[in-house]
């Protein structure tokens, strides 16, 4: 049976990534070799260190979960002010969330308890 173990993000600056995530999931970092950088959250994410940037838009990405509308809002706001830009606002079949970037431009969405389970 596979489970899963972490989630990887190629970045030119593990370093620097490592502390947004850091700050925007309250995960210290577990493990720090340099061009691989491993936070305590979960799953585990991991930066690994890459020549030059991936072109294009990521093909997955990362889903984050506020308590509440009001949360939400407050989590918004606190994300962006640890240097993510918003991307965009998305309303699809009675959902809302809002897609963001880190400082890479890799992009994430932030959504409330208010949206539906998706199983």
């Amino acid at each position: 049976m596979l489970s899963l173990r972490c989630v990887v993000i190629d970045t030119t600056d593990p370093r620097a990534a490592s502390a947004f995530w850091s700050a925007v999931l309250r995960a210290p970092v577990r493990h720090d070799w340099g061009e691989y950088i491993v936070l305590a959250s979960e799953p585990q994410i991991v930066f690994q260190f890459v020549g030059r940037p991936t072109p294009g838009k990521n093909r997955i990405h990362i889903d984050l979960q506020a308590a509440g509308a009001e949360d939400m809002d407050a989590e918004i706001e606190r994300v962006l002010g640890l240097g993510a830009t918003r991307v965009a606002s998305v309303e699809m079949r009675g959902m809302a969330w809002v897609v963001l970037a880190d400082p890479e431009g890799n992009e994430f969405c932030l959504f409330s308890e208010s949206v539906r389970d998706l199983t």
